[in-house]
């Protein structure tokens, strides 16, 4: 039907008014919103005392800073102000020389040498002197001057070819009894056999010999001071036999301490402190105290 065709029919743009037999009144139309405005804000009128505050509190903010500012600085202005960084003073030539020590004649050799005849010197500070207003710079006085070294100690009398004269007193060579020219010497402060002729170099011959002294554990035994270096001992530590400076102490009297026994024309060196532990050529020919075997040393004449 017709009228039932116009009741479905929509209207584009919102929902169909009731109907009203085709006529559309004011009253069924949709009311059109109204947009809203904000409303203005109240003006706030400046305040007669805003001005006297902020006055107020920029004079609070001077005078603080005023305040930490006389603190802070000196009020003598008679004293001249502190300098910022010190005035570094360089040496000008001719500088200090260091000192040097001195050497033993056998140091200049091939051959590794101990040099227990250096005396350890402070080294000369090469550092440029700071200056100081406080305190007057004053100069560290020069060390003194090393020692001489030593000069090796040669027998005065003649001896016998060899045997077993341990003379106290007596420089002698110890070579090892039937290896002809291999003798015991010191190197590196280790004691050991080398080769030593005559046609060896004077540091070979001076390190294989030893001054025979009254053994320092007590009488009886003997005790081996180095020729070349006085005050050096063969001493036997960790079972090795080393060339140490004697410190004066009961431990290495005894280490340093031998008793000589024997027959014939050789003799056997023992421990004082480990009588069961005999002077013996270890491995790669170094000297130790073993209580399994032990070598015969002839005394020979230094070369």
């Amino acid at each position: 039907m017709p009228e039932e065709d116009q009741r479905n029919v929509l209207r584009s743009g919102g929902w169909p008014p009731p109907y009203q037999g085709g006529v559309v009144r004011d009253s069924d139309r949709l009311p059109v919103p109204v947009p809203y405005r904000r409303p203005p804000l109240p003006i706030q009128n400046d305040s007669p005392h805003a001005g006297k505050v902020l006055l107020a509190c920029a004079v609070v903010v001077v005078a603080g800073v005023s305040g930490m500012m006389a603190l802070l600085l000196p009020t003598d202005e008679s004293q001249p102000p502190a300098p910022i960084a010190e005035r570094m003073v360089f040496p000008t030539p001719p500088f200090p020389s260091p000192t040097v020590s001195l050497l033993p004649p056998s140091a200049t050799s091939a051959s590794f040498s101990p040099s227990p005849a250096l005396s350890s010197s402070p080294a000369l500070s090469s550092s440029p002197a700071r200056a100081s207003s406080s305190r007057p710079a004053t100069s560290r006085p020069a060390p003194p001057p090393p020692p001489p070294p030593p000069s090796p100690v040669r027998p005065t009398t003649s001896a016998p070819a060899g045997g077993t004269d341990l003379t106290v007193g007596r420089t002698v060579g110890l070579e090892v009894r039937g290896m002809t020219g291999f003798r015991v010497r010191h190197r590196n402060y280790a004691a050991r056999i080398d080769r030593i002729t005559a046609g060896s170099s004077a540091l070979d011959r001076a390190d294989a010999s030893f001054v025979v002294r009254r053994g320092l554990a007590g009488a009886g035994c003997v005790s081996f001071e180095s020729a070349n270096y006085p005050g050096y001992f063969l001493r036997h530590r960790d079972y090795a036999i080393r060339l140490d400076r004697r410190d004066r102490s009961s431990l290495f009297a005894q280490d340093a301490s031998f008793c000589a026994s024997g027959g014939g024309n050789a003799v056997m060196l023992r421990s004082v402190n480990y009588p069961d532990h005999t002077i013996a050529v270890g491995r790669g020919g170094a000297l130790r105290i073993d209580d399994d075997r032990a070598t015969a040393f002839v005394v020979r004449t230094p070369l």
